[in-house]
Formats: C-alpha cells, structure tokens, sequence
C-alpha cells in the first residue's frame, strides 16, 4: 500500500476525527470576536462583505427557486454566475450606503429625542414610550427615505445595467419597479426591525443576517423578473410585463 494511501487511511481513524472536530470547534468559537474585532476596527468594509456576501447567498436562492421543476430526460437550468456577481457587487455598495444612513439616522433620532425629552420630562430612556419612539422614528424614516432613494438609485438600477440593459431604459425600470420592492421591503423589515430593536445585542446580527439573505433573494426576483428579457426587446414591449412583475412579487411573499 502507498504510503500516501496509509497515511489518509490514518487520518480517518476514529482516534483522529475528535481532534480535528475539536479544532474546527475552536476555530468556530473565534469567528463571532473576529467578526467583532473587524466591526470595531474595519466597520465600513466590514459592514461592505458582510452585504456582498449575503446579496450573492440571496441571489442564488433566487435562482434555485425560479428554476422550474426539470422533468425526466430534462437538462436543468445552469447557475447563472454572472448575475450573483454583479449581485455580491450591488451588495458590497449597498452595505456602504446602509452603513453610512444607520450612522445619520441614529444621530438624527438621538437629536428629536433630546428635544423631546426637553419637553416631555417623563420621557426618559428606560421607559416604554422612549422604545416605542425611538424605534417608530427609525422605521420611518427608514421606509420613507433610505428605501425609496437606494432602490431607485441603485438596487434596481445596477443590476440592471450589468445585465446589459440600455441606459434609456433605465427610468422605467425603476418606475416599474421600485413600488412593488417598497411594498415587499415593508412586509420583511418592518416585522423584523421590531423584533431586532427588542431582542438582546447579541442575537440581533444573526436575525438580521437571516432576514437579509431572505430579502435579498426576494430582491433578485424582483429586479431579475424581466431584466433579461426587457434588455433585448423594444421599450414599447416593457409596459406588457408590469402586471407579471406585480404577481411574481407577490407570489415571493
């Protein structure tokens, strides 16, 4: 027997398996203060990956999902890996834009809460009515300025461009398109900002990285539903797909 067959055998031995769990079990311990660590010091490119990485997870199951059933004798669908790049690209700039709102916000809301509290001075943070302000104002604003303004000027968009959409093109993309991702936006994060506003700090970055891969798996639907197609038809042709844009948004919740 080769020694390089001996020595693999080895490795699978039952004595050997305990330890390289052990290992990997270590390893995994370290990944939550890693990740930490990069927060604290490398927050924006941190923050930047992080959203790369869950736009590409979101977008391939997009894929998996739209792929229809093969049948017998059937080819399936390919993966389209050109579509989760420019997804992980969308994400990577979209997490900086995310990134740099959330740090306003808070300053924002921070501020009409002071104010606040100037006139109301039983409003006090420990209290009920302070959570219940604080997180209404930063859903708010939230649904009615970042959403509208990053969608239009860039979720929707980007992809499209990098799917070889024309440029002129681009106005009714967005116009067609950026109603339906506010009304899905609204039915994911609204729900799931209340629960990570009052849940403790440690279990909000996994609920919230749970919650991104469905959104933007939901968003890969929406703004890939007619891409394709609409980049190689005549802009008469786009205005006919608006109502099966509208039903597959609403299928995907």
């Amino acid at each position: 027997m080769a020694p390089t067959t001996m020595a693999f055998q080895k490795s699978l031995e039952p004595s050997s398996l305990p330890t390289s769990l052990m290992w990997l079990s270590r390893q995994a311990q370290k990944l939550p203060a890693t990740y930490s660590y990069c927060l604290t010091h490398h927050h924006l490119a941190t923050e930047a990956f992080t959203a790369g990485c869950m736009a590409g997870l979101g977008d391939y199951l997009a894929q998996r999902r739209q792929q229809p059933a093969a049948k017998s004798g059937e080819a399936v669908k390919s993966y389209n890996v050109r579509r989760s790049l420019s997804f992980i690209f969308k994400g990577l700039g979209e997490g900086i834009m995310w990134s740099l709102w959330y740090h306003w916000a808070d300053r924002w809301v921070a501020t009409v809460l002071k104010q606040a509290m100037m006139v109301m001075p039983q409003l006090q943070p420990a209290t009920p009515l302070f959570v219940v302000i604080r997180t209404f104002l930063s859903l708010l604003i939230d649904t009615l300025v970042a959403c509208p303004v990053i969608y239009a000027l860039w979720d929707i968009p980007l992809p499209a461009l990098l799917s070889g959409m024309p440029l002129r093109q681009i106005p009714h993309q967005v116009a067609s398109k950026l109603r339906p991702m506010i009304c899905a936006s609204a039915q994911v994060w609204i729900p799931a900002n209340l629960l990570i506003y009052n849940i403790p700090l440690r279990y909000r970055l996994i609920v919230a990285s749970m919650t991104d891969v469905v959104w933007q798996s939901i968003v890969s639907s929406i703004v890939t539903v007619t891409a394709t197609t609409t980049a190689m038809e005549p802009t008469a042709k786009i205005g006919s797909k608006e109502q099966d844009l509208e039903s597959a948004t609403a299928s995907l919740l």
